[in-house]
């Protein structure tokens, strides 16, 4: 099994582990967190769209200018996207059984996933590599038929590395039940 970061709480899984195996835990995303993350990438790429704007400016680079302003509203377009995606209110369920992901859309909750722990054949956090970088693009789940699905790690709120860690170690414990 995979090394778990330091900044994993023991106790925190540990006692989400416990009652999973007494009557499942519910966990829901906070809109707010979404709200947040929206504004801090909003300023940061118009601080550097304005910093680029302001380069061109003094340097007479009007191309510069040009391209600094198609990149700004590019960028705020992905995030605004990226935003209302993340607003939308989730809840994972885990259960004995296994895992389920259901969204609410018009006061109802609909179902995007649900699996069982035998039917995952690892939960892990995705990676990508850009140059010398790694950066982790959230916890997968990757299934036995080859697919991967995407985990919606806001659901854990600020514990999204204990919430990976309580994923794994309830895939570990509860797969030889979920396949009675």
């Amino acid at each position: 099994m995979r090394t778990v970061s330091l900044a994993v709480s023991p106790q925190w899984v540990d006692s989400h582990l416990a009652a999973i195996g007494q009557q499942g835990v519910e966990f829901r995303s906070d809109p707010s967190m979404a709200r947040r993350r929206f504004i801090l990438y909003s300023v940061s790429t118009w601080l550097m769209a304005i910093l680029s704007a302001v380069i061109g400016i003094t340097q007479q680079y009007h191309v510069a200018l040009i391209i600094a302003a198609v990149i700004g509203v590019g960028f705020q377009v992905f995030w605004l996207i990226n935003y209302r995606t993340e607003k939308r209110i989730s809840r994972v369920l885990l259960s004995p059984m296994g895992v389920i992901h259901d969204r609410l859309s018009n006061g109802a909750w609909q179902r995007e996933w649900a699996y069982r722990w035998c039917e995952i054949a690892s939960i892990d956090a995705k990676v990508r590599r850009i140059n010398t970088r790694t950066y982790d693009m959230g916890t997968h789940l990757f299934l036995r038929n080859g697919s991967t699905v995407a985990f919606p790690d806001l659901t854990f709120g600020p514990n999204t590395l204990s919430g990976r860690a309580l994923l794994q170690q309830a895939h570990h414990r509860f797969l030889e039940f979920s396949t009675r």
